[in-house]
């Protein structure tokens, strides 16, 4: 394993699929959501491995990432704490059923139809290694005011739709009056929330809601036992006229040494090649790509290209962090 004083830095050979993919690394991952495609398929010429220049910029890049999370004091937490990387509220199993529930759910328009029960006290986190973390735990109105937030949305409650019949016999209920949802009961029990430490089993307090078929859930671990990701004050990353520096979206696939992920390039972007940097506390991945030469029109639109990095080290515990935004880099690909 490469010790924190000499990391090593290397372009790795890119998987067997070449993919257009948006430019702008600066742009959040949030804009690409729901863009990417399966690695499998669109294969083409694989990309060569990154030029010298971009190589070493990267090294510079991702040596004062590293730095930066190890100054958050975040590492204890994320090997041995409760750091969530999803939301605190967990949406509906089934999703919502119509746009109504949704934006009420999304601007916390919510009302009670129900006495919440009063107990809190403590709980516990399960982690997949079979470890756990003792946490004290919220009260159901704690728990409610974080997911009615919103207050009350001003409009004609004679204006509100209702209720319909299903095919199937059922009766789906819209939205209530101005598009409030309504909590009917609510009661302390267990959820499942992506960690650090991986897909652990919180207490949470699971809301019955009139308007949907599925409950709304709010992880119920108090805040003083939740460590948020830090926000890390990430210079802005030097794009040269030769190449660009470009971010990793998602990991696809985590293996002892190997790391397959996807980075946000531009549609009319080539040379796409991975770039890995390692220490013995983080590892830092991203890419780098050629941009489009002279005045060629192209269109603005983020993909995904898939890549892989194979490490001089077992990852074990080891962070895995994005180049360009600085933050960790989580598998949301099935």
């Amino acid at each position: 394993m490469a010790s924190a004083s000499g990391p090593s830095r290397r372009a790795a050979t890119a998987s067997p699929t070449r993919r257009r993919l948006l430019l702008l690394a600066l742009l959040p991952a949030l804009l690409a959501t729901g863009c990417g495609r399966p690695a499998g398929d669109a294969a083409g010429p694989s990309a060569t491995s990154a030029p010298a220049d971009a190589a070493a910029a990267f090294e510079r890049r991702a040596a004062q990432v590293a730095q930066q999370w190890r100054d958050s004091g975040l590492t204890a937490a994320w090997r041995e704490g409760f750091v969530p990387l999803a939301p605190l509220t967990i949406e509906p199993e089934r999703g919502y059923p119509d746009d109504a529930a949704k934006i009420a759910a999304s601007a916390g328009w919510y009302r009670l139809s129900t006495t919440l029960p009063k107990q809190a006290g403590n709980g516990s986190v399960a982690f997949p290694d079979g470890s756990s973390l003792p946490v004290p735990v919220i009260s159901a109105d704690a728990a409610y005011r974080a997911l009615a937030h919103g207050g009350q949305p001003q409009c004609d409650p004679a204006a509100a739709p209702s209720s319909s019949a299903g095919g199937d016999g059922s009766v789906s209920a819209p939205a209530g009056p101005c598009g409030v949802l309504t909590v009917t009961a609510a009661k302390l029990g267990t959820a499942q929330l992506r960690t650090s430490r991986g897909l652990a089993t919180v207490p949470a307090w699971i809301f019955t809601v009139k308007e949907m078929p599925d409950p709304m859930v709010r992880v119920a671990v108090a805040p003083e036992a939740v460590r948020p990701l830090p926000e890390l004050p990430v210079s802005p990353v030097p794009q040269e006229q030769d190449f660009l520096l470009v971010a990793a979206q998602t990991l696809d696939r985590v293996a002892e040494r190997t790391v397959a992920y996807r980075v946000g390039v531009g549609a009319c972007d080539k040379d796409i090649a991975p770039l890995v940097w390692e220490s013995a506390d983080v590892v830092v991945i991203g890419g780098s790509a050629s941009p489009p030469e002279g005045d060629r029109a192209c269109v603005a639109m983020l993909k995904f290209a898939p890549v892989e990095v194979t490490l001089t080290s077992p990852l074990a515990d080891r962070v895995i962090l994005d180049a360009v935004t600085g933050q960790p880099v989580t598998k949301t690909m099935p």
